[in-house]
């Protein structure tokens, strides 16, 4: 049941970020100025590894949170 309830809280987390970065995480920094937004998509990976992460330590906080 833990398992279950992990998978699909990080499933949410995921669905959640998936809504609001649409097809690009860039949809998301729409307001910051031209030289940030140019950064930002040097750095693309980065935000694939910050997503992983995010859910990494989600599904760590879960876990404690039941013990």
């Amino acid at each position: 049941m833990l398992l279950l309830q992990l998978i699909l809280y990080c499933l949410l987390f995921f669905l959640l970020v998936k809504c609001a970065a649409k097809d690009s995480g860039l949809n998301c920094i729409y307001f910051y100025p031209k030289e940030y937004i140019n950064e930002a998509e040097k750095r693309g990976l980065a935000t694939i590894l910050y997503l992983i992460i995010a859910l990494a330590v989600a599904g760590i906080v879960v876990l404690i949170s039941k013990i």
